[in-house]
């Protein structure tokens, strides 16, 4: 039986399992003593999960009476990776050369788990003169901010100057990334 909020969508050899709800049923057949046999399923973990870990129980049965049922039974549990979300937006979306233009950014934690050591930076390319990015530090030729934790739930925000440099191109681009 697959945890609330997984979807079953394919097994390994496929023949084998069906699915009928979040049950997935295998049937091996015949298994000989000392052997095994594996099955992969594929499965779908929704949006709306907000555990922090997910267990995944497993159950074996025969036909035939087993005399060791302690070990027809397992438990998987994985835990599950924050879901970080960058927004950045410029402030304005038209600007000649020498004019100043501010980028606000914000970086959420959708969670479901709390995200550690957080590293944001951004990057002005051609065309952009970095002016202010308070409390970032200088790492090549981006500006990062050390956000350490960010819990399930938070945000922060910070905020890139930059000032429109010479040059032919009609547009600039500013990256962020996350990490």
């Amino acid at each position: 039986r697959l945890p609330a909020g997984m979807r079953y969508l394919s097994a390994q050899p496929s023949k084998l399992c069906s699915a009928k709800g979040r049950t997935v049923t295998c049937r091996l057949g015949e298994l000989g003593n000392n052997r095994s046999r594996e099955i992969a399923l594929k499965v779908r973990l929704g949006n709306r999960v907000r555990a922090a870990s997910i267990a995944n129980n497993v159950t074996i049965d025969a036909q035939e009476a087993d005399p060791a049922t302690a070990n027809n039974r397992d438990r998987a549990v994985a835990s599950l990776a924050p879901r970080l979300v960058l927004r950045k937006t410029a402030g304005r979306n038209r600007a000649r050369v020498r004019d100043t233009i501010s980028y606000p950014l914000r970086l959420s934690n959708r969670g479901p788990t709390t995200a550690r050591n957080v590293v944001l930076c951004d990057r002005p390319r051609a065309g952009l003169v970095l002016r202010r990015a308070p409390g970032s530090r200088k790492r090549g030729q981006a500006r990062c901010w050390n956000i350490g934790t960010l819990a399930r739930g938070r945000t922060v925000k910070r905020r890139v100057v930059a000032s429109i440099g010479k040059g032919k191109a009609t547009s600039r681009t500013n990256v962020a990334t996350v990490s």
